[in-house]
């Protein structure tokens, strides 16, 4: 612990921790690994002053979360102000000069917290949000994205002609495509206020200068772009999802045609292809 993680702590529950910081420094000091001049420091600042501190963070809290997540965000005004303020409230916020808030981190504190009492289809759509951000932030993913925009035209149009080029090359899942699993069915009409329970399964589409793209998809399509891993050619793939050749040629071209699937330079254009990391997030 450290001096930052006591004063972020009294910043959180100023009502709770200014007395006992006045009335049982030693308890504080013993907690957090205090000195007696971090003490002094801490202690010399009046409780009004924590408060209103407190009042900012809260505030500042709020629109950045509100970057990742607006939706989430709106909708919990609306219909759960009391949890938002007392999340926000509530919620330590360790000083790191290196490491401000941020909204992802900020996403990833809310989704993380048991403190964060909201109904379980909200957080669902919670994570939705926070996903698509994360993937709009991703430089490999924009990186790729604008590659696949630069060659997409004539590669996409030969896959159309000829789905069964996959085959003979190496599909993998590039870094701008996604796959999440949530319980409930986040793309519904009238997400986030309604959102039915449900298990869905949901890839996310990076594309170059534009929003990300949201679809449903089935088991299956799901299976075939968790085999496009970069270590087997579309026929193993096939082959290992149990799929006739004809059907998964189709299936696997419509994939690679928009550029969700690519192939390792089937024509040999010396196209430069990035493979996803172990933390691609495919289920």
């Amino acid at each position: 612990m450290s001096v930052q993680a006591a004063f972020a702590a009294l910043l959180a529950a100023p009502g709770r921790l200014c007395p006992e910081l006045r009335r049982h420094p030693d308890r504080l000091a013993a907690r957090y690994g205090l000195s007696e001049q971090e003490l002094g420091i801490l202690a010399a600042v009046p409780q009004a002053a924590y408060e209103a501190m407190a009042r900012e963070v809260s505030a500042k809290a709020r629109v950045v979360l509100g970057v990742a997540m607006p939706q989430t965000v709106r909708e919990a005004e609306r219909h759960h102000a009391a949890a938002l303020e007392s999340y926000l409230s509530g919620t330590v916020r360790t000083a790191d000069g290196d490491h401000p808030l941020d909204a992802a981190r900020e996403g990833r504190l809310f989704l993380a917290s048991p403190d964060a009492r909201f109904p379980a289809d909200l957080r669902d759509f919670a994570r939705l949000e926070l996903r698509q951000y994360e993937l709009l932030q991703d430089r490999v993913a924009a990186s790729a994205a604008r590659r696949w925009e630069e060659i997409a035209p004539g590669e996409a149009a030969a896959l159309r002609r000829t789905p069964e080029r996959v085959l003979r090359g190496y599909p993998m899942a590039p870094a701008t495509v996604r796959v999440e699993v949530f319980e409930h069915d986040v793309t519904a009409v009238g997400a986030p206020a309604e959102i039915p329970a449900g298990r869905t399964v949901v890839l996310l589409h990076r594309r170059w200068s534009a929003p990300v793209l949201t679809y449903r998809v089935g088991a299956g399509t799901a299976l075939l772009m968790r085999l496009c891993d970069g270590s087997r050619t579309g026929e193993e793939v096939l082959e290992a999802a149990e799929v006739s050749r004809d059907a998964g040629a189709e299936a696997l071209g419509t994939l690679a045609a928009a550029g969700l699937v690519v192939v390792a330079d089937p024509w040999g254009r010396g196209v430069e292809v990035l493979l996803p990391g172990p933390h691609d997030g495919f289920v």
